[in-house]
């Protein structure tokens, strides 16, 4: 009995392994899409990324809309614009493109 304890809890630990292994994180270039929480929804920003610091990315933002649970309407501005955003703030990043 001991002895499949032992065996269950190794498949474990490398099934979290293995999980955090295939975990990405943003880099220079990538061409990202990110949502910030706020009171009327999601304000969502596209653009690549130029930058990763200090619990920071910053993006070449070339489309910003905010979404809520009705509707989503685009964000009147002159694009492109560079914009940065805590990482503590992020409320889901997604690859448009690998």
């Amino acid at each position: 009995m001991a002895i499949m304890k032992k065996v269950i809890a190794f498949l474990l630990v490398v099934g979290f392994l293995v999980g955090a292994a295939q975990a990405r994180s943003p880099m220079s270039g990538d061409l990202v899409r990110i949502g910030l929480g706020v009171t009327s929804g999601v304000l969502s920003y596209e653009g690549v990324v130029t930058d990763v610091k200090d619990g920071m990315i910053c993006l070449d933002c070339w489309s910003m809309s905010t979404v809520s649970a009705n509707d989503e309407d685009l964000v009147d501005r002159e694009y492109p614009f560079d914009v940065c955003i805590g990482t503590g703030t992020i409320m889901h990043l997604v690859w448009l493109s690998d």
